[in-house]
């Protein structure tokens, strides 16, 4: 899930790794992957890991202080040759940290008070996105890209997992292996009154899915080595 520290992974050509300016820190900037140039602009290197690796930040051990500390932001600019896939400069996001920042890792499965995600009325509320051409919607923002339509219930996943408002693991057990377009809008926060349900009710209402409270064997991913980058 959380992939290896393989010779073989995908990598940058080129990469311009500096601590954000001291004038700078508070002044967060781009953080995306477009045609093969990834850019974050003032972030720690802690949502580095969370976006290369698709996990939250709760499913990270291991990390030192600075790591998620805003006051050490970094100004990261990293080029492909060619254009890349999303989930591709997401691996090269991985060997970016194991070979600027040293950061080396291992998974452990640990029990713990999580949500099954599971399909309860056949997904008759997911369209696939070969079949049609609209875009998915998280609370209003489109989330999928052009050249990669829809989202996998993995992405799906990994989003509601991140979320505050549902505060626990997911583990996706729908069983989908397609890629889904589909809307969904929530209330951030239980009990916002803004005429929003819930995430659990709308998860059952919008995409005919359900969380289900259950203790669960969760993989985390342990932090056994980081340091902070050298300037180029």
């Amino acid at each position: 899930m959380f992939g290896q520290n393989e010779p073989s992974q995908p990598a940058f050509d080129v990469a311009s790794i500096r601590p954000t300016p001291r004038d700078r820190i508070g002044y967060y900037g781009d953080f995306e992957c477009k045609n093969g140039r990834f850019v974050s602009q003032a972030f720690p290197v802690s949502f580095v890991i969370t976006w290369s690796y698709g996990i939250n930040a709760g499913r990270i051990l291991g990390l030192p202080d600075w790591a998620d500390d805003y006051q050490y932001g970094y100004d990261i600019e990293a080029k492909s040759a060619v254009p890349v896939s999303s989930e591709r400069c997401r691996l090269m996001g991985q060997a970016l940290l194991a070979d600027r920042f040293s950061m080396r890792h291992h998974t452990e499965v640990r029990m713990t008070a999580a949500y099954t995600l599971l399909l309860v009325d056949g997904g008759k509320k997911l369209a696939k996105a070969a079949e049609t051409a609209k875009r998915t919607t998280i609370q209003g923002q489109t989330v999928d890209l052009p050249d990669e339509p829809g989202l996998t219930m993995s992405r799906l996943v990994s989003i509601l997992d991140a979320h505050p408002a549902v505060g626990r693991p997911v583990v996706d057990k729908t069983g989908l292996t397609d890629r889904y377009v589909f809307h969904l809008n929530f209330a951030t926060r239980e009990g916002e009154d803004d005429n929003r349900p819930s995430v659990f009710h709308a998860v059952k209402d919008q995409l005919g899915l359900e969380l289900r409270s259950a203790n669960l064997p969760v993989e985390f991913l342990v932090v056994d080595h980081i340091e902070k980058a050298s300037e180029n």
